[in-house]
């Protein structure tokens, strides 16, 4: 089975690749609608932004994995966030089943369970139909749409 990091190393690099295809691809409908100095929809930064992704550390076991980079921000030259990924052997391979990006409210710090945004834990969920999900029921029933 190929390792964390091996499986890691390959995501990084495919994921650079799916981007540049990406950006190709969509370069004929931003010449067609867009001037050529608006930056709206160009993605700018992305390619820098993977490019810099770093395998930062690697816990957990034969079946499930935890992965820690670091990536700099695009256009802010030596900042960087930081983010989890939990990956899941699913038979020789790795497959990521989430990925977190550390808090920036409370700078990531375990415990502070005051913080609104990530209640203690120091990551933010990036699965946006898990957090919409938890944002929603977190409001009042009175609050709350029914359709």
């Amino acid at each position: 089975m190929e390792s964390v990091e091996e499986f890691m190393r390959r995501y990084i690099s495919e994921h650079i690749a799916e981007e540049k295809y990406q950006q190709a691809s969509h370069a004929l409908f931003l010449q067609k609608f867009f001037a050529a100095d608006c930056d709206y929809g160009r993605r700018l930064g992305m390619l820098e932004m993977f490019h810099s992704e770093k395998v930062k550390s690697i816990s957990g076991s034969d079946i499930r994995a935890e992965v820690i980079t670091t990536r700099e921000i695009p256009d802010r030259p030596g900042d960087f966030y930081d983010l989890r990924y939990l990956l899941q052997a699913h038979g020789d391979n790795w497959l990521i089943c989430e990925v977190d990006v550390r808090c920036c409210s409370c700078n990531g710090e375990p415990g502070k369970d005051s913080c609104p945004s990530c209640h203690g834990t120091g990551w933010r969920d990036t699965n946006m139909s898990k957090v919409r999900t938890t944002a929603f029921n977190r409001k009042s029933d009175a609050q709350k749409v029914t359709t």
